[in-house]
């Protein structure tokens, strides 16, 4: 997504140069002249020109911690190297002055504030002589992490509540019609009955005895159709099978002949309910077990009998000797489907097919999908209620690949967030179908992956019909002038880190708080030369909403002028640092539609093949959430 980019307004032009040539806030006022400032950033080797001729070049770099580490202690120790220090006027961490030991190294120990997550660490050199200052800065994250390829644990919940049950019956019910074939469970020579008393003679013992066999052609249905309900602990399935038909070859001996039988009837009930959990051996599937024996009855029993049972007269006296057949039918079809050895391995028919029904009922496919993404979510637990089931999963976010420029990071910020409870309706009252929930730390996986694909990582050559060149930005960047006026310009953006949401609300209200830190941002001429760099952070609060198109966006709402701050790394062309700070909070707002649109819009997420219909997006605890109805197709 990253690439050349073009900005809607001159206020995104001055954003753009504005932030590239500001200083901190309560930084240094002073004008920068146009051989003015230069610093590293992060171990880089960015030298500056910034000193007199006649005064020596000063460097200084924070060589510990890292870029980007994630670190739980009160507290960390900043290690560093300098040159030309004892030249300095003032040597400051964080505003702190420092010392270096002869060599120029220093190692000071900096407080973390947990509650402000992201921690920047900037380390300064100044000279009054010739107003030369050096700097570089890390940022280091208070507070813990997931490492790149581990799972945030029980960060996903798909809740879904009786009334999508109640959606999902048919393609549920297609898929088991498809899975409960009669002719396989019940092939052609199966003993459903095996040398039971038919005619019992009282004292004078049994008269006749029979065996039942499933005789040619298979048993077979017309249709099948489910109810689902979930209860407490269960998931009950009624299943309705219409027209079954099952011939039977009836083996006697004593007074009962052999002879054939057709049992047909135009509803078979089946009542069974369920306990759901993640699979042992893979619990990115669901397990299906059945609690207890299902419960079957008929409408319109028939029992049609053919060869001697048929026969005139004797036909009718055998028939009249025999047992009600329909309890014989029910117990010997029931217990074709029961489960075979109870808690063991096996499954009953209808717990395969109900597995295999469920197997898609997942949002991970889609959400990967939607997000261009590899995501894997599999449940750590299936809690049903009355009111509906709760799909609980772990979630793992991956880039599928990383894009030339994009930070490869290692981790990414883990929010302690409870799991979600639920019930029929959102938090505001409404009634719902389905919910899809993210965990911050889910979130922030995702950030991290959209970032690794290049996402932020941009360009800016030109404003409408208005191209960046060396007139344009010698505005804000008066050592530009030196340059032939039509010379191109770029805005090179580069995040170092991700975006991460805290797990706090937005500042505003707003669904969630966003930090986007250490943003960098390098004024650069097409031939790539930087003549400026800096890192902006800015602290924002997300919101969702659906487009016209039916794609879910992130919305950044304009921050409070105290939640951005620009740190100014190197100039070389100068600038006025509070000339320029005075812009920032009124253009930055301009700009944050733009890198929201970076962060993503993508189609809503379907389930078993049917689109939701958003009703609300809010937060359930800490989790982001999206609650909607399914439509029918």
């Amino acid at each position: 997504m990253g690439g050349n980019r073009v900005i809607s307004s001159w206020a995104l032009l001055c954003l753009a140069t504005l932030l590239v040539a500001t200083g901190c806030r309560g930084g240094s006022s002073a004008d920068l002249g146009p051989d003015g400032g230069t610093g590293t950033d992060a171990g880089t080797a960015d030298s500056g020109t910034m000193e007199s001729e006649d005064l020596p070049e000063m460097l200084v770099q924070i060589t510990a911690p890292r870029q980007g580490a994630f670190l739980e202690a009160a507290s960390v120790q900043v290690e560093g190297t300098s040159e030309n220090a004892e030249t300095a006027a003032i040597f400051t961490l964080n505003g702190v002055t420092v010392t270096p030991d002869t060599n120029g190294d220093w190692s000071v120990q900096v407080p973390l504030d947990a509650e402000a997550v992201a921690n920047p660490i900037l380390a300064e050199l100044s000279r009054s002589e010739d107003g030369a200052m050096v700097r570089d800065r890390v940022t280091v994250i208070a507070g813990s992490s997931v490492a790149d390829g581990d799972f945030s644990e029980e960060s996903l919940a798909v809740r879904i509540n009786d009334s999508a049950l109640d959606s999902i019956e048919g393609f549920l019910a297609d898929s088991v019609a498809s899975e409960l074939d009669l002719a396989t469970l019940i092939p052609v020579g199966t003993r459903v009955i095996d040398n039971d008393c038919f005619i019992d003679g009282g004292l004078l013992g049994c008269l006749g005895r029979a065996s039942v066999d499933v005789a040619a052609p298979a048993p077979s249905f017309a249709s099948l159709g489910l109810q689902l309900d979930a209860k407490q602990d269960a998931l009950a399935i009624d299943t309705m099978v219409t027209e079954i038909v099952i011939h039977l070859d009836i083996l006697g001996s004593g007074l009962v002949p052999d002879c054939g039988l057709t049992i047909t009837a135009s509803e078979t009930g089946i009542a069974s309910s369920f306990a759901l959990q993640p699979d042992p051996t893979d619990p990115s599937k669901i397990d299906v077990n059945s609690l207890g024996a299902p419960v079957l009855s008929f409408s319109g029993f028939v029992p049609s009998f053919s060869g001697a049972c048929d026969a005139p007269i004797i036909g009718d006296i055998i028939q009249a000797a025999l047992p009600d057949l329909e309890p014989l039918a029910t117990d010997a079809l029931a217990a074709v489907l029961q489960d075979p050895d109870g808690p063991g391995p096996a499954d009953d028919p209808l717990s395969d097919a109900a597995e295999l029904a469920l197997a898609d009922l997942s949002i991970a496919g889609s959400l990967g999908d939607a997000f261009m993404v590899s995501l894997d979510a599999p449940f750590f637990a299936i809690p049903i209620d009355e009111a509906g089931m709760t799909l609980g999963s772990d979630g793992r976010v991956m880039s599928l690949m990383v894009a030339e420029g994009a930070p490869d990071l290692s981790a990414s910020y883990d929010v302690d967030a409870t799991f979600p409870v639920f019930d029929g309706n959102t938090p505001s009252g409404a009634p719902f179908g389905v919910g899809i929930c993210l965990s911050p730390s889910f979130f922030n996986q995702l950030l991290k992956s959209i970032v690794e694909g290049g996402s932020l990582s941009s360009e800016i050559t030109d404003l409408d019909s208005l191209a960046l060149n060396a007139a344009s930005l010698s505005l804000l960047l008066p050592g530009l002038e030196m340059l032939p006026p039509t010379t191109p310009m770029k805005l090179v953006l580069a995040p170092e880190l991700a975006p991460l949401m805290t797990g706090a609300p937005g500042p505003q209200g707003e669904l969630g708080e966003l930090l986007l830190p250490h943003l960098r941002v390098d004024v650069r001429g097409t031939d790539d030369m930087v003549y400026a760099s800096l890192v902006v952070d800015i602290r924002a609060g997300l919101d969702m909403e659906v487009d016209g198109e039916g794609n879910l966006t992130m919305v950044l709402a304009p921050p409070l002028p105290e939640d951005v701050t620009v740190t100014l790394l190197h100039t070389s062309v100068g600038g006025n640092e509070a000339i320029i700070q005075s812009f920032v909070p009124n253009l930055i707002a301009d700009a944050l539609p733009d890198i929201a649109g970076a962060l993503g819009s993508f189609p809503l997420p379907s389930l078993l093949g049917l689109e939701l219909n958003i009703i609300e997006t809010a937060r359930q605890g800490a989790f982001f959430s999206i609650y909607a109805d399914l439509l029918a197709p």
